[in-house]
């Protein structure tokens, strides 16, 4: 790269005879010295406040921040994701116990306390942080788990107004049973007006709103949002909303679909293991018209893959409370061996016969893989079908109702041996365990998995001792340094050491 180059790329496309006026004023020792601190100056107060506004993870009573950022509209155009949620030490963008000192200039004061809010304070709050969201021009991704805070309706539906104007590219909310018909079509002519729209998480958590506010929504993504790039759907309906659900996979076409993640619900599992002919069909038309999808999460009967489509990763999304009917596993197929040769990611609660076919089939190419920790019989599959796997995911049974043999006394001798074999898995280089383990019955496995060479770090990934589900507590068990030698196997900490450590990003749903 040339001199000439590199000193366009720095000018931030100022013109050239700009540039030498500039020149031209600096002649002096001390005026050189004089533009060093001037630059240094305004890199300490232009980036603090790109950085740590860009993501703003707070709790929405912090009425001092929006007021702020309504009396400073341009900081308020420096947010780029809006994440409303509790908080957690050492989570937010936005210090949880003080604002930073570019926003109060240089003062103390501290940021209001949440627990302390008046129900009168709570509503002053919510239409603060509306006021703030107008000026948020340039706000990206907005997230808000409803479950968290049951909002009033006659606030919520003029805050989500305020998208209209934004450039949102992901919209994630959770809906609970007390939402409205009234919220919904709010959120509809809101969501109507993004243009940019590329990634969209919709919940609906009781059966009673299922049809009133969940297909609604559904319908307007597919008449309004045709370049969408991921889609989350959580619905929780009954037979009537199935059938509607198979309409919308009749007619739906988003060209651009990358990722697709349906949760599962009771009545759907039902619904669908009942009538599994007539839905069949409908899904399958609906993979095979979306070209670009390689990532689906989707309850297990939906898993359902005809020849010719091929996909990156997959993932079972049952409920943990749904036993499966008797004879209609055999009913359903993965397809042909050419669907699977192309997967890298794969995710199973059970060890059945259709799993160890998949992963016998598909072993070659899979890097990532997750499993229930007693899933016994894939692990010893894995060490002879499947040599390149990268990452071991082991998670909680939630099929069989018990915690992982993991850290079951009883039965843990038949999960130390399974580890044995992983010693073959020359690429295998995490493993991160789901669940907060006793150590004593733990210690047998660190040393197992330290005997892996490639293996690079064990994690320890903990919901039971988190504040909230959707960014749990992180500990690394076993870590090794760029010599291969085990540097980092530590004692499980105590409950205060797990409330201290720094937790997880927020998922969306998607692989």
């Amino acid at each position: 790269m040339s001199p000439d180059t590199t000193l366009n790329q720095l000018e931030l496309g100022l013109p050239p005879e700009l540039i030498e006026r500039i020149c031209s004023c600096v002649g002096h020792p001390s005026d050189l010295l004089r533009l060093a601190l001037a630059c240094k100056a305004w890199k300490a107060a232009i980036i603090p406040r790109h950085i740590q506004l860009r993501h703003i993870r707070c709790d929405f009573r912090r009425k001092s921040l929006w007021r702020i950022l309504i009396s400073r509209p341009v900081l308020a155009s420096f947010v780029r994701r809006l994440e409303i949620r509790p908080e957690r030490q050492n989570e937010s963008s936005i210090e949880a116990t003080s604002l930073p000192t570019f926003l109060t200039d240089g003062s103390t004061d501290q940021v209001d306390d949440p627990v302390e809010l008046s129900e009168e304070d709570i509503v002053t709050a919510m239409e603060s942080l509306q006021a703030a969201v107008r000026y948020m021009c340039n706000l990206q991704r907005f997230y808000w788990d409803e479950r968290d805070f049951p909002i009033p309706r006659q606030i919520w539906t003029p805050l989500l107004s305020e998208f209209g104007g934004a450039n949102l590219e992901e919209f994630q909310v959770a809906l609970v049973p007390w939402g409205s018909v009234e919220s919904l079509n709010c959120a509809l002519e809101s969501i109507r007006k993004l243009s940019n729209l590329k990634a969209v998480s919709f919940a609906a958590r009781s059966i009673l709103v299922g049809l009133e506010i969940f297909w609604p929504i559904v319908n307007m993504l597919i008449r309004d949002c045709p370049g969408l790039e991921k889609l989350h759907l959580a619905p929780a309906v009954g037979p009537a909303g199935c059938q509607y659900l198979m309409g919308i996979y009749a007619r739906a076409t988003w060209p651009n679909l990358t990722h697709l993640t349906v949760e599962s619900t009771p009545m759907l599992d039902a619904y669908r293991y009942a009538d599994h002919e007539y839905w069949q069909p409908i899904f399958t038309t609906f993979l095979k018209r979306h070209k670009k999808l390689q990532h689906i999460a989707l309850p297990f009967g939906l898993l359902n893959i005809a020849e010719g489509i091929r996909f990156a990763s997959i993932e079972s999304t049952d409920t943990d409370n749904i036993a499966k009917v008797d004879g209609v596993e055999e009913n359903f197929s993965y397809g042909t061996a050419d669907n699977l040769r192309h997967l890298s990611r794969l995710s199973f609660h059970d060890d059945d016969e259709l799993s160890l076919e998949i992963i016998q089939t598909a072993g070659r190419t899979l890097r990532t893989l997750r499993v229930a920790c007693d899933s016994l019989n894939i692990v010893k599959t894995l060490v002879e079908h499947a040599p390149g796997l990268e990452e071991l995911y082991f998670d909680r049974c939630p099929i069989k109702h018990r915690g992982c043999m993991t850290y079951e006394k009883k039965a843990a001798e038949p999960f130390y041996e399974a580890l044995k074999g992983l010693q073959r898995l020359a690429r295998l280089g995490g493993i991160p365990i789901q669940g907060a383990p006793r150590l004593r019955q733990f210690e047998q496995v660190i040393s197992r998995l330290a005997e892996i060479k490639s293996l690079k770090y064990v994690e320890i990934i903990d919901h039971a001792n988190s504040d909230s589900m959707y960014s749990p507590t992180k500990w690394v068990i076993l870590q090794r340094n760029q010599d291969g030698n085990c540097v980092g196997c530590i004692d499980a900490p105590d409950q205060r050491a797990i409330r201290k450590s720094s937790h997880g990003e927020t998922f969306w749903g998607f692989l």
